[in-house]
């Protein structure tokens, strides 16, 4: 898995209030690379708050490398 797809799939996994059915929902319509990149129409009309639409679309770059390094370490 690149680097990239593990940050989209880090970003829903930790997104707000998402929970499975919801991140279920949205990954009938894209992959996680996708959704992390659409605008905050078509984020809405798949049913995200607008918490849930600025945390996807916040940076989280720090956490994201941290969870690498434990990655890493575990492996």
């Amino acid at each position: 898995m690149s680097s990239d797809s593990l940050s989209a799939w880090l970003t829903l996994y930790f997104t707000p209030r998402l929970g499975a059915k919801g991140l279920q929902k949205l990954l009938s319509k894209a992959n996680p690379e996708q959704i992390v990149q659409w605008d905050e129409l078509r984020l809405q009309a798949h049913g995200l708050t607008p918490t849930q639409i600025n945390f996807i679309h916040q940076s989280h770059q720090a956490y994201i490398e941290q969870c690498f390094e434990w990655q890493s370490t575990a492996a």
